[in-house]
């Protein structure tokens, strides 16, 4: 055969013949498959690891046929979830120790969108909803404009106020102080009423025309401002503190000492005082 004369027969005569083969997962290769993994740990999809296998042969009429020489390389095989739920499958390098796309800096980023919208399609990237029509339920619903919380509330048995939270006379001499009752007056038929002044339970007793005046005896520590509270079967109703600036101190009148000739001899009783501006109503009160 003259080759100068058929140039293009004889580089048909001398081709090549490949030969592809695949074979996978590779039972050798630890990597065997890898998670297309997101920074949460959600995953995308897997990659299986295949061995390909190429053979070439300079002479592809020899019989049998022979290969003169062989060269594999690995790749993966990765099938990626879209967000329609379709999958895609497509071929990565697998020169590296994982599938290269899993360095696209989408992935590496967090960026989930754009790394899915290279292998997905347009109407794959959009997220597939229910078609199916809620069912109603007996419970009805409200916008949130017209929720309402209800916060419960703790048991507080609120009472109503027995003093006026004023006095009307004090006199440290004499030791008695003057609470008027409040207005409305309370109704402590059958409750045990306590007045405490500076942490002292005081003994007191109703006055006034109407009786609308507690006449209570000081406590020993008589320290200004003194506290004044009441409760009511043992359940705190007043608290309030006096200054004292109205208070008066009169020196006690001693009894006359049958011994003693030098004691002066004691004025004739008199009444009890009236707290007019306690007891307006007292006859005694001009």
């Amino acid at each position: 055969m003259n080759r100068k004369k058929h140039p293009a027969l004889f580089f048909v005569l001398t081709a090549f013949l490949v030969v592809v083969c695949r074979c996978g997962p590779d039972p050798f290769d630890p990597r065997g498959t890898s998670a297309i993994s997101l920074q949460d740990g959600s995953s995308l999809g897997t990659c299986k690891s295949m061995q390909e296998f190429t053979g070439t042969t300079n002479n592809p009429d020899e019989q049998p046929a022979g290969v003169d020489s062989v060269e594999s390389r690995l790749v993966w095989d990765c099938t990626l979830t879209c967000p329609d739920g379709s999958q895609v499958v497509f071929q990565a390098d697998g020169s590296q120790s994982a599938p290269s796309h899993f360095n696209d800096p989408y992935l590496q980023a967090g960026d989930t969108t754009s790394f899915l919208s290279q292998y997905c399609s347009p109407e794959a990237m959009v997220v597939a909803t229910s078609t199916e029509e809620p069912v109603a339920t007996a419970t009805a619903t409200s916008t949130p404009e017209e929720q309402v919380i209800v916060i419960p509330q703790p048991n507080i048995l609120i009472l109503q106020p027995v003093l006026a939270g004023s006095v009307t006379a004090c006199d440290i001499g004499l030791g008695y102080i003057n609470l008027p009752l409040a207005d409305p007056m309370p109704d402590l038929t059958g409750k045990e009423l306590e007045v405490i002044i500076n942490g002292y339970k005081v003994n007191c007793t109703i006055a006034g025309s109407q009786n609308q005046v507690l006449s209570c005896s000081l406590p020993p520590d008589r320290t200004f401002p003194l506290n004044i509270g009441t409760t009511v079967d043992s359940v705190q109703v007043d608290s309030f503190s006096f200054s004292g600036a109205t208070c008066t101190n009169t020196v006690p009148t001693k009894e006359k000492d049958p011994n003693d000739p030098d004691t002066p001899v004691p004025p004739a009783p008199t009444s009890t005082p009236v707290d007019c501006i306690a007891d307006p109503y007292n006859p005694a009160c001009p």
